[in-house]
Parts: structure tokens; sequence; C-alpha cells
């Protein structure tokens, strides 16, 4: 068993960009060859998705390969996982991150205002208000581990994925099509 045990006193910065990366995870999602219930990563990222969002952020830690999440526990800072021994393809993530730099409407946010994450939220759901819709809760889940810098808001079209972008971290989301 390759268990690897992450905790926020020892690698204070994975723990926290891993966090975030494993909102977007689904460890029970069975869309396709269940692929997307593993932590994707690779030399320079760590990729998760639930085929609804999904998270990138560097690889500051571990070795290349596809990991299952074991434990979360956030009460005492600490995420288990271990390296899948299991063969399934993982899709082709590169290719669900739309290209920013044709964006129907481009903007920046602060991800944590003073007052509270409303205002960003507002401001990313006034933008896509007749364009698209997108859950507002994967919004927060996204600002939430993305700092105190900017992050900028692509609006790449009509029923098209939102992209939300620091220098370090991507987060997708899907439009919810009605």
């Amino acid at each position: 068993m390759n268990a690897i045990h992450v905790a926020k006193k020892s690698f204070s910065v994975d723990y926290t960009e891993l966090r975030w990366a494993l909102k977007a995870l689904d460890p029970e999602c069975v869309i396709g060859n269940g692929a997307l219930r593993f932590i994707l990563v690779t030399r320079e990222f760590i990729v998760c998705s639930d085929c609804r969002r999904m998270h990138i952020t560097p690889n500051r830690l571990f070795s290349p390969g596809k990991f299952r999440l074991l434990k979360i526990d956030d009460r005492s800072k600490f995420i288990d996982i271990e390296k899948s021994q299991r063969e399934c393809q993982y899709p082709d993530w590169k290719r669900v991150v739309p290209m920013c730099d044709e964006a129907a409407m481009r903007f920046t946010v602060e991800p944590h205002p003073a007052s509270s994450h409303a205002t960003p939220i507002a401001k990313i759901c006034r933008a896509l208000h007749q364009r698209n819709s997108i859950n507002p809760v994967y919004v927060m889940d996204a600002l939430d581990g993305m700092g105190e810098d900017e992050v900028e808001v692509f609006i790449t079209g009509r029923d098209k994925p939102v992209v939300l972008r620091q220098p370090e971290k991507t987060a997708v989301i899907m439009p919810v099509l009605m």
C-alpha cells in the first residue's frame, strides 16, 4: 500500500492546495470508466474533477500517478490518500480548459473582500445573467482556496465553461444546462 498522510502542520501549502483541489472530486462518481473518482497527479499539476467542475493546482509534493482519497479530517487538518493500482484512462483534462484568450467576457474579482464572498459571487452571477448558469456553490468552493490575489474570470460563451484563474490555480466550472 502506498498511503500518504498530508498534515497541515508539516506541509502547510501542499495541504491547503490539495484540500482545495479535492473540493472538485466525487469519490462516488460513476461516469465513464470511473477515472474521475481519482486524483490525477502529473509532474506539474494535481487535477480533480467530478465532471461538473475541475480544480487544477501545482504539484510540489507527489510523484505522478492516480491516487485514491482515503480520508479528509478538516478538524485535525490532515488528508490520507493512496496510490491507485487500478488501470483506467483519466480524461484529457487539458482539452476541457477553454482557450481564455478568446473569452467573450473577462474581468477580475477579489476572492476575499472584507465583507464576504457575496461580492465576487454576485459580480460573477450578474455577468453570467442571460449567458449561462453555473452552480454558485462551485464558485464559492473555487474562491475559497484561491488566496488573497485577484482572480481572473473568463466567460467563454453561452453554455460554455466558466474559468476562474490565478497564476498557479485554475478552476473550470461547467454550465448548468436547462
